[in-house]
């Protein structure tokens, strides 16, 4: 049993890895549920598509970083823990790390307050094994952007200088706990990628019981 989370900027290749990397469990035989932040329970979805859509009323970065928070909360209650609980796998894309690097870095939240409000979201038995962050330049990201055609949604619309901030930000992260932390680079190809999660999952021995 593992709680495994990707971070990482938008078009990074976090869906295709971590679908990739469930396909890989499941041949060995482990249990597990994939879900997301925001959302990943009924009311985290509908405050995942009031984040995230540019359409809605301009929303404040305060009232932003609550609204993910209240989504975490729920999640955790309702998905995290019943699951890990269960001795099942999680796999998560996105967690806290990503409130740190999006409305802390990116919008420049207080940082204290902004982790205050991780902790107190959080339990403190609620810690991840392995954060697994998929690397890569910001034009790379605008260049997929552009490539795969999505439409975009309140963090895509913001300027280069954001995303760099949430990418520093996240390298930050992952300089200062090495152990927990596991960096790809996003431009290797979905194979490569896989791979290398398998092995360091192996190196770890969670795969050989």
């Amino acid at each position: 049993m593992a709680f495994i989370v990707f971070e990482g900027l938008d078009h990074s290749g976090k869906s295709t890895l971590i679908q990739s990397v469930s396909k890989e469990l499941k041949k060995r035989g482990k249990e597990f549920v994939i879900t997301r932040e925001p959302g990943g329970t009924d009311l985290g979805e509908k405050i995942r598509e009031t984040v995230l859509n540019p359409y809605d009323n301009p929303i404040s970065p305060e009232t932003e970083i609550l609204l993910i928070s209240a989504s975490r909360r729920d999640h955790i209650e309702k998905v995290i823990i019943p699951s890990l609980e269960a001795g099942k796998w999680v796999i998560c894309d996105r967690f806290w790390p990503s409130t740190s690097a999006f409305q802390g870095a990116g919008r420049g939240l207080p940082a204290e307050q902004v982790k205050w409000l991780n902790h107190f979201t959080v339990p403190q038995d609620i810690t991840p094994d392995l954060w697994i962050l998929l690397d890569m330049p910001v034009s790379e990201k605008e260049k997929r952007s552009q490539m795969q055609g999505h439409s975009s949604d309140r963090f895509e619309m913001q300027d280069r200088s954001f995303h760099q901030r949430v990418r520093e930000h996240y390298l930050f992260l992952a300089e200062n706990d090495k152990t927990s932390w596991f960096i790809l680079n996003a431009l290797l190809s979905p194979e490569e990628l896989t791979s290398q999660v398998i092995e360091e999952l192996s190196k770890r021995k969670w795969l050989n019981s």
